[in-house]
């Protein structure tokens, strides 16, 4: 039954290595970013897009979880949640004001320059899973060549997922989850700093792409649905094995499982917006929940 599907999902979930062994035992606060978003995207996802932006103000406690979401919701024209993340922000600051002094300011930003420093000497390059790190780690720290290679990937990687998001932009109940999804796994390939703990931010985007690919007519593709199953497999032996295979081969698998993961749910966001389109010119997909046909339709 579906149910029961989802209380698999469920455990999977919980039993995922980095949730289970860097949160739950190793005390990383990513949990808290984890919730944060979820909570944003719910939101989001029931047409709540000013409580959204509120909810995603909190996420400044780490600004690497902003950094390429504020871009692509600006692109997209969501004013509403840039609304509620700035008037967020605004309070966040005014009470930040009163309870810290300004000298605290300035000591954050230099404990901040300091850690950017250790990262850039190879601090834990094997532990992460951004693409910096990733150059770093396979032609070296000091490498120049890692450093332009880097930045190019970066660049590109945000024009590219620009345009995306700028000409599919996420208006219909149905795209929403998959663009979130989609903007999830990015967030943590396309980064400066991404950390294994971090990964567990792939748990909700792998849910909202099951989700969006049952809900419409993709989950009837066999290859599609196969390929999507490996890719979670590979995800979720990915940090099993790649500490191990990283220490061996001096190459971080886990970026490359999650720029595929990527790539296919940027595909399959095609397929949507194509199918979307399709309906729109001809009539609704009784697939979809009454609501959600009706906000289509609509």
């Amino acid at each position: 039954t579906e149910q029961g599907q989802w209380s698999i999902c469920l455990l999977v979930a919980l039993s995922y290595v980095p949730l289970l062994i860097e949160c739950f035992f190793g005390g990383q606060i990513s949990t808290i970013g984890l919730l944060i978003l979820t909570g944003v995207i719910y939101l989001h996802c029931n047409s709540k897009p000013l409580s959204a932006g509120f909810a995603l103000a909190l996420c400044s406690y780490k600004p690497t979880l902003l950094l390429l979401a504020l871009p692509m919701l600006l692109v997209s024209k969501e004013w509403r949640i840039l609304l509620g993340f700035t008037l967020g922000m605004l309070m966040l600051t005014v009470a930040s004001c009163l309870v810290i002094s300004p000298s605290q300011y300035v000591d954050y930003l230099r404990f901040l320059a300091g850690y950017s420093e250790e990262t850039g000497t190879g601090f834990r390059t094997r532990k992460n899973v951004d693409v910096i790190a990733f150059y770093r780690l396979t032609f070296g720290t000091q490498s120049v060549s890692a450093e332009v290679l880097g930045l190019s990937t970066l660049v590109i990687g945000f024009i590219s997922l620009g345009r995306v998001y700028y000409k599919r932009a996420p208006t219909s109940l149905l795209a929403r989850p998959l663009a979130w999804g989609c903007l999830l796994t990015w967030s943590l390939v396309l980064n400066v700093y991404t950390p294994v703990y971090d990964t567990i931010l792939i748990i909700p985007s792998v849910l909202l792409t099951y989700d969006a690919l049952c809900r419409t007519s993709m989950n009837q593709h066999r290859t599609t649905m196969q390929v999507f199953k490996l890719l979670v497999v590979l995800i979720y032996v990915a940090p099993m094995l790649c500490p191990t295979l990283t220490r061996w081969s001096g190459f971080q698998f886990m970026t490359v499982v999650l720029a595929l993961l990527g790539v296919f749910q940027l595909t399959a966001w095609k397929r949507l917006a194509a199918h979307s389109a399709c309906n729109a010119s001809a009539k609704p997909d009784i697939s979809l929940e009454p609501a959600e046909t009706l906000a289509e339709v609509s």
